[in-house]
């Protein structure tokens, strides 16, 4: 009997959701722009988990492909995680915290088509607690810290895990390379410069512009150490004197250390 009475509940429930999949086909609405930020529902996660009869992994589905289908690219304004798009991401989230799609694409549109910020942080940070060593979602949710929200400091911790990773794309250390200077880790940036430059093909436009990146965060490295000495009256012992092509460093007329030649400051700005 219990048996009987649950199929009956689900099936009212699903084909509940298949009509107003259908209706929206067959109603005619007026020619009216009405924002869906305005009429799109939200679900409550809890409703479908308490009526859903076991069946959160089938809700969660059918609410991503009706998701999909009226996604719209208008940019949400809000600061306050109402995004309606938002919502359904994390309505699917709670339903199935392993549907994989959801983090990786939902977090993709919300961050670069609907511009909410914080719904696309918080459905990245969702789906890493799931997915913790997935490379393209370490990268995309990087990138959404990186240049989204200008968080350096957790942008660069999740390039650090993704470049653990098998096929983390080799251009991304260079990234990662001005990410660790903007932290105050020169050095550290130094290296993985040095490591792309030696392993670049010889006689390559790469190999040309990762020389200009590798001399330009050198002399930065060096004259840094030169000037800071000089002001503060150390010895210079510690510090280079000759730039990375073998050219002495220049000490100028007011006394301060200057390279050989003209560079471009290597940091987050900077594009070679």
């Amino acid at each position: 009997m219990n048996k009987i009475k649950n199929l009956a509940s689900f099936s009212i429930i699903f084909f509940s959701f298949l009509i107003s999949f259908k209706l929206k086909t067959l109603i005619n609405y007026p020619d009216l722009e009405v924002k869906k930020q305005m009429v799109k529902n939200s679900f409550s996660s809890t409703f479908l988990k308490v009526f859903g009869l076991g069946q959160e992994r089938l809700f969660s589905s059918m609410l991503w492909i009706d998701t999909l289908i009226d996604a719209d690219n208008e940019h949400y304004q809000g600061k306050d995680l109402k995004s309606w798009m938002y919502l359904r991401f994390k309505t699917i989230s709670e339903l199935d915290p392993y549907f994989y799609q959801n983090y990786r694409f939902g977090g993709l549109y919300l961050s670069i088509l609907k511009d909410d910020k914080l719904g696309a942080k918080d459905i990245y940070d969702r789906g890493l607690r799931y997915f913790p060593n997935d490379l393209e979602l370490l990268k995309n949710a990087a990138f959404h810290y990186r240049f989204e929200l200008a968080d350096f400091q957790n942008a660069l911790s999740l390039y650090e895990r993704a470049s653990a990773l098998p096929g983390f794309p080799p251009f991304l250390r260079g990234v990662l390379a001005r990410l660790r200077n903007n932290q105050d880790d020169p050095k550290g940036a130094l290296e993985i410069i040095k490591d792309m430059f030696e392993k670049a093909p010889e006689g390559s436009e790469l190999k040309d512009k990762l020389h200009l990146s590798y001399y330009s965060l050198r002399a930065q490295i060096d004259l840094k150490c030169l000037n800071s000495a000089k002001n503060n009256g150390s010895e210079l012992d510690d510090c280079s004197r000759i730039d990375l092509e073998g050219n002495p460093y220049i000490k100028d007329k007011q006394g301060v250390y200057q390279a050989a030649r003209e560079y471009k400051y290597f940091d987050l700005n900077s594009t070679k």
